[in-house]
């Protein structure tokens, strides 16, 4: 039997961890492009820290890459 796990990144509006990664993908940068875009953030409010640090994070990530074929150059 295998189980799925969901993640809420936002719970008062459903919002995973992969549709924020999909949406930082799109082009979202902020909290409040998050909340545009998908909802999170725009409740409670309680979310705020764990957006920010998944964007953090996916900045991080993102910016590896490109780092790292600067430094191949």
């Amino acid at each position: 039997m295998r189980v799925t796990i969901k993640m809420f990144a936002c719970v008062c509006h459903g919002v995973s961890h992969r549709r924020v990664e999909q949406t930082v993908r799109d082009g979202a940068c902020t909290i409040s492009d998050l909340g545009r875009r998908t909802g999170a953030g725009t409740g409670c409010g309680q979310c705020h820290h764990r957006l920010d640090a998944l964007l953090d994070q996916l900045r991080a990530r993102r910016a590896t890459p490109k780092a790292e074929a600067l430094a191949a150059k």
